[in-house]
């Protein structure tokens, strides 16, 4: 495969590749380079797993390999699941069928799974505290975000441990490049700040994209220097927000009431979320979008390629209402295998048992949208 074609799929699945020239350098060398992901065991199978299945297929579709990484100290730490490390992780072993399911071919040369529980040995706790010689409070306060907290939050020596361990996790799991979200930025860089200082080559950071929650764009809350980054991670779509999030078993009337609810503001694509789910999950996926409208409104449409809808949605000439009730439709079809998987198959069902009882006891609520 031409070197092209290969970066040319880093830049479709990446909001930022840190850096470039790394990869350029990285991809001539290496023909199969090692990637990871990171996951916390924390909750239900949501709409962004989907996304990164999605992504990760792309990137082995060009040779890279993967770690899947389920880190169940860090979800530990980080006090999901009440702290109960059963629980943990069978929620890691439920999202491991959630990857199958979704076509990851887990546990296979070319998609490894990796607990932290794997590799935390005396090795680790050496690299761990060499990077904690090397940075301070103030440069690790910073990187809190990556878990989910702000500086402001931080009351617990163990969240400062969190930042260092995710750093010590790359270099002992020996990839090449860090294929993670826009928010998890911070400990990608604190490892290039540190890479040459432990003797180690510099990580490739590959940021991908955060798919914002059905609620909309917020005010940040400090998550970030960058004020648009700040806003993008705090509006970002989470497992513990019923009311934000799309669930990998939600059933197709549950999808139909949540899309219908969301925020869509016409004509805007940014920061919409309804916009967002058509470009990440169905285009990939799918190739196409078919609008059914009536033939006063325009008549159907099917749109082949995301520019064409995203030029009439900001054009006003595909309404909300319309683009809504085509992408509940088709997200259902996207998420119709991984539900039946979860919900049916005897190994899922049981890992649900397991882990369910300690999540958090939330309330969903269904609220309409200003907008359409």
């Amino acid at each position: 495969m031409e070197l092209s074609e290969r970066i040319k799929a880093f830049e479709e699945v990446s909001e930022e590749i840190i850096t470039r020239e790394d990869l350029v350098e990285l991809l001539k060398e290496k023909e199969h380079p090692l990637a990871y992901d990171g996951f916390e065991p924390s909750g239900i199978a949501h709409l962004p797993l989907l996304y990164r299945a999605i992504t990760i297929k792309k990137l082995l579709a060009v040779g890279v390999r993967f770690k899947l990484f389920l880190a169940d100290w860090h979800a530990w730490l980080n006090g999901k699941l009440g702290g109960n490390m059963e629980a943990i992780r069978a929620a890691g072993q439920y999202f491991v069928e959630a990857w199958r399911a979704a076509g990851v071919p887990v546990e296979t040369d070319d998609v490894q799974i990796v607990w932290s529980t794997d590799i935390l040995d005396s090795d680790y706790l050496t690299t761990m505290l060499r990077i904690a010689n090397y940075v301070t409070v103030s440069r690790v306060t910073r990187a809190l975000p990556i878990m989910g907290r702000t500086a402001v939050e931080s009351d617990k020596i163990a969240w400062l441990f969190y930042p260092i361990m995710q750093v010590t996790d790359i270099f002992k799991l020996g990839v090449d490049i860090c294929q993670l979200g826009l928010d998890q930025r911070k400990a990608n860089m604190l490892a290039r700040e540190v890479a040459e200082k432990l003797g180690r080559k510099k990580p490739v950071g590959v940021h991908h994209h955060i798919l914002v929650g059905l609620e909309g764009l917020k005010a940040g809350r400090g998550m970030d220097e960058n004020a648009k980054r700040d806003s993008i991670i705090t509006s970002k779509m989470s497992k513990s927000s019923p009311k934000s999030t799309i669930y990998l078993t939600d059933d197709e009337e549950t999808i139909r009431k949540k899309i219908l609810a969301a925020a869509c503001p016409p004509a805007v694509l940014e920061g919409n979320p309804i916009v967002e789910y058509a470009r990440y999950i169905v285009f990939p996926l799918f190739g196409e979008l078919k609008v059914e409208r009536e033939l006063a409104h325009g008549g159907d449409i099917i749109y082949k390629e995301f520019d064409e809808l995203a030029t009439d949605y900001a054009g006003q000439k595909l309404h909300p209402l319309d683009l809504k009730l085509s992408l509940a439709s088709t997200l259902n079809r996207a998420i119709e295998p991984i539900r039946r998987h979860l919900t049916t198959d005897n190994k899922a069902k049981e890992l649900w048992e397991t882990f369910s009882p300690y999540l958090p006891k939330r309330k969903t609520v269904m609220r309409l949208s200003q907008n359409p």
